[in-house]
């Protein structure tokens, strides 16, 4: 999934940017319903979503999983790690299409709402101090 966000960093809204978007879309809904079953994920970087030749998505690490974990940082967590990946000068557009596009998937995905407003609370907020652009997005 890293190389995914890379190369739609990179590839400045070109032909297979609709590619990447939809793949990241694709993760989002995947992360619903492993939620809709009252199991956050734990380790939620983007380096533990692979992507197979076909484009089928494996999600891997679940160390930290638990039932009844808390599914807002599984969210937190991801946004977070994506910042990783976004240099400082990068049009506030992509960052938004990342962001846009995950987030249409976990709610189309059946993804809770409130999970997705509460990424912005300062329980969660706080591991942000160091991906700036992301706080942006919230609330």
């Amino acid at each position: 999934m890293s190389i995914i966000i890379k190369n739609f960093i990179e590839s400045k809204f070109s032909n297979k940017a609709n590619q990447y978007l939809l793949t990241i879309q694709k993760v989002g809904k995947i992360f619903a319903k492993v939620h809709s079953i009252d199991m956050p994920l734990g380790d939620t970087k983007p380096e533990n979503a692979l992507i197979d030749s076909k484009g089928d998505i494996f999600l891997l690490d679940f160390e930290q999983s638990a039932y009844g974990g808390d599914k807002i940082w599984d969210l937190a967590v991801f946004f977070y790690f994506i910042g990783h990946y976004i240099p400082l000068s990068c049009d506030k557009t992509i960052i938004a299409s990342i962001v846009n596009s995950f987030l249409v998937g976990y709610l189309s995905g059946s993804g809770n709402f409130n999970h997705v407003h509460n990424v912005g609370n300062t329980k969660y907020s706080r591991i942000f101090l160091f991906s700036y652009y992301h706080l942006f997005y919230w609330k």
